[in-house]
């Protein structure tokens, strides 16, 4: 039986090029929610919003530096005026979770997974969050959440080196 090394190692090359144009594609925005770029300044970050007929506001005016998308369920961090993190929960179920993480898993590689659950009052909040390895700089947390049984998907796409703080739990 013949073997094709070349070929085996053409296709490893390939593949390589491919994963690494996907992390790059993602750290310039293109998977995005909303279509922001981690990087760009608030006032980009505003344009964009702008260019999609949103609002970006603040949360709260002291520090402004967590910024909300109206009616869409996008946030923003913002970290000396630059876009650090960007996030967007959903409805979803636990299928929609496992299935979200599998595919990140199939290119970002095996997430370090998190559990927890506690009460805030009579309020039972349970969350499972699923941290994938910074790939070129670009973190991704995708988190399911049960808050008194109203079930969300949070996907948290971040940058370390823009600010330390962006994507901590």
């Amino acid at each position: 039986m013949p073997t094709f090394p070349p070929l085996r190692r053409l296709a490893s090359i390939a593949a390589t090029v491919v994963c690494i144009g996907n992390a790059q594609a993602s750290a310039q925005g293109s998977d995005l929610p909303g279509g922001f770029r981690l990087g760009s300044s608030l006032d980009e970050a505003k344009r964009q919003a702008a260019s999609q007929g949103w609002e970006l506001v603040p949360l709260s005016p002291e520090p402004p530096s967590s910024w909300h998308v109206n009616n869409q369920d996008i946030g923003v961090h913002v970290c000396g005026d630059k876009v650090a993190s960007v996030s967007r929960t959903v409805p979803g179920n636990l299928d929609d979770f496992a299935q979200l993480v599998f595919d990140r898993q199939v290119r970002l590689g095996e997430p370090e997974l998190q559990v927890v659950t506690w009460n805030a009052g009579a309020i039972r909040i349970s969350n499972i969050d699923a941290r994938f390895p910074e790939t070129n700089g670009l973190g991704l947390t995708i988190q399911f959440s049960s808050t008194a049984g109203k079930l969300a998907i949070n996907t948290l796409y971040y940058s370390h080196a823009l600010c330390p703080e962006a994507g901590a739990d």
